[in-house]
Order: C-alpha cells, then sequence, then structure tokens
C-alpha cells in the first residue's frame, strides 16, 4: 500500500519534469548559443559510388585469396575472423573462403 501512496504522489512530478525538461533545456541552450559558438560535427559516411565499391570489394577480395592459399599450403588451420562489415572486408571474406578452400595442402 504504501508503493501505490508514493506512486500516486510521485506520478504527477515525474509527469511535469518530464513536460518541463524540454523547455529549460531550450531556453538554456537559446542562452548558449547567444554567449558562445558551439560546433557540430556529422559523422554520417557519405555513400561510396558503385564503381568504388567494386574496387574495394575487389581489392580485398585479392588479398584474401593470397591470404588464404598461403594459409592453406602452410598447413594452417582456417581462421577467418570476421569484423567490419565493408566492401573491402567482405570480398576479403570471399577470397579467404576461396583461396583456403581450393588449394590442396602440400605434403611433407
Amino acid at each position: 500500500m504504501r508503493i501505490n501512496k508514493s506512486l500516486m504522489l510521485a506520478g504527477p512530478a515525474l509527469l511535469a519534469a518530464v513536460a518541463l525538461g524540454p523547455v529549460t533545456a531550450s531556453a538554456t541552450q537559446a542562452f548558449a548559443d547567444t554567449t558562445a559558438t558551439s560546433v557540430q560535427t556529422s559523422t554520417h559516411a557519405a555513400p561510396v559510388p558503385p564503381k568504388d565499391r567494386q574496387k574495394q570489394y575487389n581489392r580485398g577480395r585479392n588479398s584474401g585469396f593470397t591470404e588464404g592459399r598461403a594459409d592453406c599450403r602452410a598447413n594452417k588451420p582456417y581462421n577467418l575472423q570476421r569484423t567490419g562489415g565493408g566492401y573491402y572486408q567482405r570480398g576479403f571474406m570471399d577470397g579467404y573462403n576461396e583461396g583456403f578452400h581450393s588449394c590442396t595442402p602440400m605434403t611433407k
């Protein structure tokens, strides 16, 4: 029962705080903008043109194939770690898989 009473009392106070929070923040921001300059940076990546995507993918595929083939011939275990998700990384993963699985390991 105590919890219900405290929630009933705290409910309107929380609602008021939520409703007044943006108002006071915008007033504070307006004051801050008049006294100092603000700097905003955006971290949006520009879209990569299709031609550059293919170049990145091909470059990754070539280096991945070379590394996969070398690992296979050296009798190393399959150890492709997946990190990132760019076009180079996708090409590297595809090339590594193809290179590692297309060779026959050298016998000693």
